[in-house]
């Protein structure tokens, strides 16, 4: 089990559970906004991934459901999920990512973060992270 850095707070679940991707895409889909999130019984293969779960988007005129971004491969999906943090949040997921200990240099970090690396940084801003 991996330490939580002093100044960055992982996250308000169990320290000893483990968050596999399925688990990943819904809690941070819900910390976008989504209204609900639920395993589609298709999946759609596009360029930057598979889309493999629908739900309501944020702000979205009707309860019609569409496929939720596939945040932990495509870069993209993950600019839009970060760019959802306020100002102090940002910070926090700054410090999540330079923290996480697979690459190092806060500036190397920032720009050459995998997808996943993103969305395991955002879930730990967010609380939601489990280690």
């Amino acid at each position: 089990m991996a330490l939580a850095h002093p100044k960055y707070p992982r996250s308000n679940y169990q320290q000893d559970e483990e968050m596999n991707a399925e688990q990943q895409l819904i809690a941070i889909a819900e910390g976008c906004g989504w209204k609900w999130v639920v395993k589609s019984g298709i999946s759609v293969k596009v360029r930057n991934g598979t889309l493999t779960h629908v739900g309501v988007p944020p702000d979205a005129p009707t309860n019609h459901p569409v496929f939720v971004p596939d945040y932990l491969n495509d870069l993209n999906a993950m600019h839009e999920a970060i760019n959802s943090l306020n100002y102090q949040d940002g910070i926090r997921f700054m410090g999540h990512l330079s923290s996480d200990g697979e690459i190092r240099g806060v500036e190397w970090l920032i720009v050459n973060a995998t997808a996943a690396q993103r969305a395991k940084a955002f879930l730990r801003t967010l609380g939601k992270w489990r280690d």
